[in-house]
């Protein structure tokens, strides 16, 4: 063992390791999120009435990259929950 090696090993580095089902799980969540966008930004504006969002939410939605869209259909569908 190195000296490198050791040393990293016996500080406790909280560093994630990377294996090849990490990153496509992380690929899958990547893909799955490129195409619901897609696909939000494909309906038209009746069907986004009919979910409780407006046009305006999804191009919102689609500038700030770290939220997920689910969260506005989640929002817009409480309406039809009462």
């Amino acid at each position: 063992m190195s000296a490198l090696t050791t040393t990293a090993h016996h500080s406790g580095s909280s560093w994630p390791r990377l294996t090849w089902r990490g990153i496509l799980r992380k690929l899958v969540v990547v893909d799955t999120l490129y195409r619901e966008r897609a696909d939000l930004a494909a309906m038209d504006a009746r069907t986004l009435r009919d979910i409780g969002v407006t046009r305006a939410d999804i191009g919102e939605a689609l500038r700030r990259r770290d939220e997920h869209l689910r969260l506005i259909l989640l929002r817009g569908g409480d309406q039809f929950q009462h």
